[in-house]
Formats: C-alpha cells, structure tokens, sequence
C-alpha cells in the first residue's frame, strides 16, 4: 500500500506492508487524510537535520475494514473518523486503537469529516479556559484558531483574531469573527486594538502558533479584564510549540496561563486508547473520543464549516506538492490527501 514518509530529502510516498489490526484496534481503508501543518511540517524538519524517516499524519476518515479483537461499538464497513500520531497516519489502510475512533453519520462527507480529530484538539484549547463566553482573542489563525473561531462563534459575546496572514484573517472573519488584527500590516500595538474594540478587553486569550510568543503573551494579558478592584483577571491558553519570556510578579495579576496539549484526556495513553483501563475526564473538559463525537455534531449541526478552511485536495501520490503548499501562508489552509475509496 502506499504511505507518507518525512525522509532526510523530503516528503516521499512509499510502498509498505499494509497492517493489521491487533487487539483493541480498527483497520481503517482511508478515503481522507488531513495534513496538520505544524506539527507535521515540524517533524518534516525534525528529519531533515537530524535523519531518519518517520511516518507522517495524524487525521484520518474512511470506512472500517476490519475490526480487531476487544473492539465495542464498531463493524466492518463503519464510516468513521480517526486520530493518533503513528496510527492515523497518511495511508491507504491506517491501524488505529478503537477510542481514538468515531462514527461518522451518513449525512457527513468524509473530507468534510477528517477536520473533527483537528477540531477535536480546538474545542480541548477552549475547554482549557473554562469559561469563554467572551469576550476572546484569538492570536494565530491557522487551523487550530480557525476551528476554534467556529466552536466559540455560538457562545463567545465577541471574537477577535490577530495573525500575520491577511487571507487567513479574511477567512477568520467568514467563520465567524467580529474584527481583525493584521500583525504584519498594521503599526496599531495589539492590546491598543482589542480596547478599540471593546474598551473593557478580553476575558480569555487563545495562542496557536508556532515560535516566540513573548510579544503576544504580553498584549494579552494587557488586554485582559480587570476585575471591579481593578486587578487584571483572565485566561490565556497556549497550544502549539511557543517559547516565551515573561515575569510572574503581583501586578500581572490573577490571571491563568495554561497550556492545552493535544485532543483531550486519554490521547497518546495506549492503554486507556485501546480500551485496557478506563477513566473520566476532569470536570469541563472531555476525553479524545468525546471531543470527536462532540466535533462531529458540530458538523452535522452547522456550527463548524470546514468548507471554509478546506482549500486544497491532492491525490496521496502528490503528497510532496501538498506539504510545499504549507509554507504559503495566503494560499494553503486546510489540505487534504485522497485515497479513491470514498
């Protein structure tokens, strides 16, 4: 079968062995596969400088084509999205543990349904914050911010998003933000802004991108809130890999500064994934599977609109052409690989 590999020269598509399902696991025959751009073009660097080849992907949909042993709730021919790092992968038939799996309704395209594992990682980022009812910024509107625009469109009071890529800020605004902040085009200081916005600020501030996150850290919290003793008070949540300088002392104020790793509880716990232990998830937020099933009725609903941020669609042997679009930051969202077994 053909797969996608990050070799030290690049993407390349090979032929492997298909695998099998071993216990607790599905056998899934991809129709779809989306690319994740930051995590995977970090490991697609990973292996340039370093060597080595590793399997790329981690968002799949298709149909069940074999059900292992120890597996509830699926059946050959099941239509189903799909997460998992190593298991997931960019493939024609991914192994992949059986909570790390959801059914997907008829109703549902399956290149419409691979955005929910990525999906399900933006509606854990705004579990993280707890309450976020809005006011809320959001700072990168890659895939990540774009999804979670759209979680939060129903709930949030007010939506505001800042990144560096003009096409992506337009496409922030069809998902549903109020306004803007052009990072590159404008000399307007970030939290100066958000207070031309709303002059009260933000209650929660999300942080999805890659690199120093310093500057973005510091509007943010000069943006936030302040409770009526006049103390800034809010939550900044940080997903991605950023790097930051800041100092902790009284006058940042009660504020909360998480960070959000992954999809939700259970994600990369091979036991509790194929379904050798159990365990809930902490109050307000959700397990891996939960957050997937959640995000596709989201879909079906009409809340999340891939449509929006579905941009480009590649047949898998072209997959060397997809990653090169990821560096275009006013072209490329979300990209798709193709299988034929839709």
């Amino acid at each position: 079968m053909k797969a996608v590999f990050a070799t030290p020269t690049g993407v390349e598509v090979r032929e492997v062995e298909p695998p099998h399902p071993g216990p607790g696991e599905v056998l899934v025959r991809v129709a779809s596969s989306l690319i994740s751009a930051g995590t995977e073009r970090h490991y697609v660097e990973l292996t340039r400088s370093l060597g080595g080849v590793l399997p790329l992907g981690y968002c799949v949909a298709g149909h069940v084509e074999k059900v292992g042993p120890d597996v509830t709730g699926f059946a050959d021919g099941d239509r189903v999205v799909a997460v998992g790092w190593q298991y997931a992968v960019h493939a024609e038939l991914a192994r992949v543990p059986f909570r790390y799996c959801a059914q997907v309704a008829e109703g549902i395209a399956l290149d419409t349904a691979v955005f929910a594992p990525l999906a399900a990682t933006s509606l854990h980022m705004l579990h993280r914050a707890g309450d976020w009812s809005g006011p809320l910024l959001f700072v990168g509107a890659g895939l990540i911010g774009q999804l979670a625009i759209q979680l939060a469109r129903p709930r949030a009071a007010l939506i505001l998003a800042s990144d560096r890529s003009a096409f992506r800020l337009r496409t922030a605004l069809a998902g549903g933000a109020d306004a803007t902040h052009d990072a590159t085009a404008t000399k307007t200081p970030l939290a100066s802004w958000i207070r031309s916005q709303d002059a009260d600020g933000i209650a929660a501030a999300f942080l999805s991108f890659e690199g120093d996150a310093t500057n973005a850290l510091r509007e943010s919290l000069a943006a936030l809130h302040a409770a009526p003793d006049g103390t800034p008070r809010g939550t900044i949540v940080c997903v991605g890999r950023l790097h930051a300088q800041m100092e902790l002392t009284v006058e940042m104020g009660n504020v909360d500064v998480r960070v959000s790793a992954r999809c939700g509880l259970g994600y990369r716990d091979d036991e509790w994934a194929h379904g050798r232990r159990c365990y809930a998830a902490p109050p307000g937020e959700n397990t891996v599977e939960q957050n997937l099933r959640e995000c596709l009725d989201r879909i079906a609903s009409g809340v999340l609109r891939p449509e929006i941020i579905h941009t480009h669609r590649y047949p898998i042997e072209d997959a060397a052409r997809a990653y090169a679009l990821l560096d275009d930051l006013e072209a490329a969202l979300g990209v798709t690989l193709h299988y034929g077994s839709d």
